[in-house]
């Protein structure tokens, strides 16, 4: 098994494990919507915490831990009307260059987003609610998924730099998108 190899199945494992609790934070947000519906309007009691804790938390652990795992998927919006046409090489060269673009944009983000939830948490800062909720896990969760974002990119990058130079494929590529003339092969 390639070195390749082995960093896409580590880093698909990780992206696998927090797109888990993405699912799981979705389900939280369910839950508390629900319980939150029925105590406002059968016991007019409802859940003061519900709003802070689905915007601050759940809503960017969802978000923020399905962004890598979406891009191991393919899943990201890719423009590629001319990219079929290319050469081999030149197409992998090409992927290489806007995958090291985008995992340096995202490792600005992911650093800065780091610094400040050490900093919230090295400050203990709270938000200015009814409950005193710690603003450093609202930045963690997103820090944490633009860092394994940075990763996939940062393997895409290098594995495309290799396709170039080997002329064939090292790097799994997106799948062909779904027409109705593939479509209708398939039937």
């Amino acid at each position: 098994m390639s070195a390749l190899t082995t960093t896409s199945r580590l880093l698909g494992k990780l992206e696998n494990a927090i797109a888990q609790l993405a699912a799981i934070a979705m389900f939280a947000i369910m839950l508390v919507v629900v319980a939150d519906v029925v105590m406002r309007y059968f016991f007019s009691k409802p859940l003061i915490f519900s709003y802070d804790l689905i915007s601050m938390y759940l809503i960017v652990v969802v978000f923020f831990f399905a962004l890598p795992d979406t891009l191991h998927r393919h899943g990201h919006i890719a423009i590629d009307v001319f990219q079929p046409m290319l050469p081999a090489r030149l197409r992998f060269a090409a992927e290489c260059i806007a995958y090291a673009a985008g995992a340096l944009v995202m490792a600005l983000i992911s650093w800065k987003l780091g610094e400040r939830a050490f900093v919230a948490w090295s400050k203990d800062e709270v938000t200015a609610t009814t409950i005193p909720w710690p603003i450093w896990l609202s930045y963690l969760p997103a820090a944490i998924g633009c860092w394994l974002f940075t990763l996939r990119a940062l393997y895409r990058s290098a594995a495309h730099l290799a396709s170039a130079f080997a002329g064939r494929p090292l790097v799994e590529l997106p799948p062909p998108p779904l027409t109705s003339t593939t479509e209708e092969a398939a039937s």
